[in-house]
């Protein structure tokens, strides 16, 4: 019988996708798991295969079109098989479009472009982020130009719009002193450069805070439904600017892996979002998230939950400050450190100690590198 093909649900919060480009036709033969069409759901483009060998006897739904996890996509049948379609179609693409590298799309987003009538130079005549550039001439735009928001940028403000209609936040901030992590780091640049790596303060926040969740795990929870469940494996989601957008990739069971394994993970997830070879496994199960705007100069801020977690570290840079030690004024590096917190899963108490906790550890961080 004729298999049908729908949108599954690619990640944790996101329930719809919008189709980029079908890579077969109706009428195309196809075997099991080849690629049938891309998609892009908030964060990342996903080939969706084929269930099953066959025809594709019929394509539900056109390019650039919108659509909801369960949504059927197309038909696969065996050849002269009788398929009976759906009361109501969509129009189908009769030609195949180019290849799209993602970050030429989200650039022509940016700037409200067609990306399909843009002309590509990559193999296959795949449209590059530098094909999309030499479209948008400075001395050729209007006084006022209207940014289009759609796809990730869409995705991300509705998302932040429900974290913020859903959710009962407060922020709470203190300032750790960064001498002993400013001095583990630079001790550790010679020590790591035969792993080819340098020891990032992200990795030393990530420690810290998984090391605080394992003695607080009630801030170590998501939602589900109306319910809070706690999570027993800590998984530190950081966020990673990218064009037009931010992604947020997972370390898994963060307390359990070293510093070294942390800040290798990281370097290979760097890679990864360069090469837009992230997928979703990458960006789904966190439980606890991690933001920074220290490249930026921002010392602190007030970061925005994302659910269906319950907590977000925010931090900004190291920046030495006048403090009084020993009675005495001196220069010292400091970082501020904001934790904002679902209030309908704890109360200030809690959120502080938690927060007290991460500060102790960053301040202290030697125990990262003993064996």
């Amino acid at each position: 019988m004729p298999t049908n093909v729908t949108l599954p649900t690619l990640s944790e919060g996101w329930d719809e996708a919008r189709v980029l480009r079908w890579l077969k036709l109706e009428g195309d033969t196809v075997a099991k798991g080849e690629p049938l069409l891309e998609i892009e759901s908030a964060k990342v483009i996903t080939e969706i295969p084929s269930p099953d060998r066959g025809l594709v006897a019929h394509i539900a739904v056109a390019e650039n079109a919108m659509v909801g996890a369960g949504t059927l996509l197309a038909i696969i049948a065996a050849p002269g098989e009788k398929v009976v379609l759906p009361s109501r179609e969509q129009v189908a693409p009769r030609t195949p479009s180019p290849p799209v590298e993602p970050a030429a799309r989200r650039l022509a987003e940016a700037y409200g472009l067609d990306v399909r009538m843009v002309k590509g130079s990559g193999k296959g005549d795949k449209v590059l982020e530098a094909d999309v550039k030499a479209l948008v001439d400075p001395a050729a735009l209007p006084d006022v130009q209207v940014a289009a928001i759609t796809g990730m940028r869409k995705a991300i403000g509705q998302r932040m719009l429900k974290s913020s209609q859903t959710t009962a936040p407060f922020t709470l901030t203190t300032e750790a002193d960064a001498t002993q992590t400013v001095k583990l780091r630079q001790e550790l640049v010679s020590e790591w450069r035969k792993e080819g790596v340098r020891p990032a303060a992200l990795a030393f926040l990530i420690k810290a805070s998984a090391k605080a969740l394992r003695d607080h795990p009630l801030l170590n929870a998501r939602w589900v439904g109306k319910s809070l469940h706690l999570i027993k494996n800590i998984n530190i989601g950081y966020a990673v600017a990218i064009t037009n957008g931010v992604m947020v990739p997972v370390v898994r069971q963060a307390d359990r892996k070293s510093l070294l394994e942390v800040t290798h993970e990281i370097v290979d997830m760097a890679k990864k979002v360069r090469r837009d070879e992230i997928t979703t496994d990458d960006l789904d199960g966190g439980t606890f998230s991690i933001t920074s705007l220290a490249s930026f100069d921002v010392d602190a801020f007030t970061p925005i939950l994302n659910p269906p977690q319950v907590a977000i570290l925010g931090t900004g840079r190291i920046v030495e400050k006048p403090v009084v030690q020993d009675g005495e004024i001196k220069a010292a590096p400091r970082v501020a450190l904001s934790l904002t917190v679902d209030h309908r899963a704890t109360d200030g108490a809690p959120a502080g100690r938690l927060l007290q906790s991460i500060k102790r550890y960053m301040e202290d961080p030697w125990w990262m590198v003993q064996s």
